[in-house]
């Protein structure tokens, strides 16, 4: 695995010839891994030769998205997240929690498979295009959420990150990194209606909350708040000014999302 740094946009070109490996090797904490396999697969099959022996808790991230290894009381083991497919050529991250090395391998298919003909590559509901990430497994309360709802990570004006809840009403989201502290909105068809005072720093690779502890977010509707302008945590800004001499942000002003860059 490597990592580029350019100063301009680009397209990269890279030719050679497929190889052989003896296993994808794996520590305790975090490990860079890349996905050999010729075809796009669910996750659960891309990586079946580790799941039968992960601990509860690990993790495997992408870019964009990441899932949780669950074990329910009967033992049954199921990955759980935002990311659900294994993209070939595509470089992803696995944090194991067992102290002791693994090495595992990819599944192998023969041309038959009904993975050879079908492209799972779904886009994101956002694309990271920083160098980091963290994740957060988070809960909202003090506002009911219709299906579309999104929880959206804002550092400064620019969004960070987007999610939506799952069947169980958690949030899988994944924070592309910055330098402020990261803040929290709900947004329905692109407006904000939900602001909180939670705020959390940006640690790269850190994963807040999990799926039996979930961070809790509380949130207060933005019809709670009076006229004139104010920041995502719900606090005053002014009630004078205009959008000319507000600073570069992310503002709620009368009930409605604004961006001055």
């Amino acid at each position: 695995m490597y990592r580029i740094f350019t100063k301009s946009p680009k397209n990269l070109y890279i030719t050679g010839e497929n190889v052989s490996y003896s296993g994808i090797r794996l520590h305790q904490g975090w490990n860079r891994i890349g996905y050999l396999s010729p075809l796009n697969l669910p996750l659960g099959n891309a990586l079946s030769d580790y799941t039968d022996v992960a601990s509860a808790g690990d993790i495997i991230k992408s870019q964009n998205e990441f899932a949780v290894l669950s074990i329910d009381a009967q033992g049954n083991r199921t990955w759980k997240g935002t990311l659900s497919f294994l993209r070939t050529g595509e470089g992803y991250m696995l944090k194991r929690q067992a102290a002791t090395d693994y090495t595992f391998f990819y599944p192998s298919y023969g041309s038959g498979t009904i993975y050879n003909s079908v492209n799972h590559a779904q886009a994101p509901l956002f694309c990271n295009t920083t160098g980091g990430s963290m994740n957060v497994i988070a809960r909202v309360e003090g506002i009911e959420v219709e299906d579309g709802d999104q929880l959206v990570a804002f550092c400064g004006a620019e969004t960070r990150g987007v999610a939506v809840p799952d069947e169980e009403g958690l949030y899988f989201l994944s924070v592309a990194s910055g330098k402020e502290d990261v803040g929290f909105a709900i947004v329905r068809e692109g407006e904000i209606i939900a602001t909180t005072p939670h705020q959390m720093p940006y640690v790269d690779n850190d994963v807040q909350g999990t799926l039996d502890n979930p961070t809790v977010i509380s949130f207060v509707s933005v019809d709670t708040l009076g006229e004139g302008w104010y920041d995502l945590q719900g606090r005053p800004v002014s009630r004078t000014l205009s959008n000319r001499q507000m600073p570069p942000g992310v503002y709620i002003h009368n009930g409605q999302r604004v961006l001055i860059k």
